[in-house]
């Protein structure tokens, strides 16, 4: 199966140059972003400059019909990956393509208005997206989330209790590099229990089936 990451807006370059740098991945990875100056400084090969977020622009200056699989990472909250992340898996639903996204809800400090548009944009991926990962960018929370919807795994990673935002993000862009991985394997599983039970390898956590649709847990 022929398969692309798509990395958009800063969090989705952050993550796709660590999976960029382990050089140990198949499929074909691009960075899309509006930033002119971010695009020119990544090391990516493959990148696309964004000059507007029209739907019908972003449609044809990105081009899924080589691939069978597509996997979509960024950062909710804001707005180039909040923008193009649901054009992106609703084109590639539409003609047949296998999509995974790979995202991370934004921080506690920036805001209820970023965290409002993540859980929208988390809605408008139920139906397009075959597996939603979600990593929350802040300490292990004591319950699921209760608006999670069904095919969406929640990873909710603890830190330790003197970590900096830096560090946060390290693990965070680690742990995403390794998911991004495994969606991209040849003999990625389609049941959400294997899914479960492949990460709880990969990330080296213990990993619970919520109680809510189809979220996990990492603790």
């Amino acid at each position: 199966m022929n398969a692309v990451v798509i990395g958009v807006g800063g969090c989705g370059k952050n993550i796709l140059e660590v999976v960029h740098a382990a050089g140990d991945i198949t499929a074909k990875l691009v960075y899309v972003n509006t930033d002119r100056n971010s695009i020119e400084k990544s090391g990516i090969p493959d990148k696309i400059l964004l000059d507007k977020l029209d739907p019908n622009y972003v449609i044809n200056k990105v081009d899924l019909d080589p691939y069978d699989k597509v996997i979509l990472v960024a950062g909710l909250g804001g707005s180039t990956g909040t923008a193009v992340i649901p054009i992106l898996a609703n084109v590639a639903d539409r003609t047949g393509k296998r999509v995974y996204a790979v995202l991370t809800r934004p921080l506690p400090f920036e805001g209820t208005s970023r965290r409002t548009i993540a859980k929208d944009t988390i809605r408008k991926l139920e139906f397009p997206c075959h597996h939603t990962v979600i990593f929350h960018n802040e300490v292990l929370f004591s319950r699921m989330d209760p608006e999670s919807h069904i095919d969406d795994m929640e990873i909710r990673i603890p830190m330790e209790a003197n970590c900096t935002t830096g560090d946060i993000f390290n693990k965070i862009n680690k742990y995403a590099a390794l998911t991004i991985k495994m969606f991209a394997e040849r003999n990625m599983p389609d049941n959400i229990y294997s899914v479960v039970l492949r990460l709880e390898r990969l990330l080296g956590k213990e990993v619970i089936v919520g109680s809510y649709g189809q979220a996990i847990d990492v603790a």
